[in-house]
């Protein structure tokens, strides 16, 4: 009947409190769509990656300028090449000597890594050694068996006038013994001394 109908449409369809009336329903009124909201585009910022650091030129007379496909002679302060004895075998012992067209007084320089260099004899190729691997002051020089151990590396300090430090991973110098032909060649500690001079050429 009428009355039943009118508390169902207002009560809902099981009673109880009143159901929403959905928008645009039962109104006659039409719900109008919501403006679309355009979103400005995002500006893009250019960041300016800056560039590589160009690659130093190499200093001259510095070791980047020497060759491991050249043999070279390294002579001390007065002109006395460096020499591997008894024809450079293996075991010999380093001194400084008066100058002979000899491979024992020719050395090759090859790169180690990080700078370093193994300076090797070209009588027999056996590699400048610190004798029994102990990097300090007095320690005897030889040569001996490639073997890649720090006792065998050196830096090529270049200290001006074509001249360098031939210096080891522990910071010391090769140095002679003496001023005569002869003399023993062996590690001094760090320092200005003529005697720690040498010059490759």
């Amino acid at each position: 009947n009428y009355e039943y109908c009118r508390c169902q449409k207002i009560w809902g369809w099981w009673g109880g409190y009143p159901q929403p009336e959905k928008k645009g329903e039962g109104t006659g009124t039409a719900v109008a769509p919501k403006p679309e909201v355009k979103k400005e585009p995002t500006a893009t910022v250019e960041v300016a990656v800056p560039a590589k650091p160009a690659i130093p030129a190499a200093t001259p007379g510095a070791p980047a300028t020497l060759s491991a496909e050249k043999t070279y002679t390294i002579t001390n302060y007065n002109g006395m090449p460096l020499e591997a004895l008894n024809g450079g075998e293996k075991a010999a012992n380093v001194v400084v000597a008066n100058s002979k067209a000899d491979a024992t007084q020719k050395w090759r320089l090859i790169p180690a890594g990080d700078n370093f260099v193994y300076i090797v004899n070209d009588a027999n190729r056996y590699t400048l050694d610190i004798e029994g691997r102990v990097d300090q002051n007095g320690k005897n020089i030889r040569v001996w068996v490639p073997n890649g151990s720090n006792a065998q590396k050196f830096k090529l300090i270049p200290i001006g006038n074509d001249q360098y430090w031939i210096q080891t991973n522990n910071g010391n110098n090769l140095g002679i013994d003496g001023t005569t032909s002869g003399a023993n060649v062996s590690l001094k500690s760090s320092g200005q001394d003529v005697n720690q001079r040498w010059v490759i050429k």
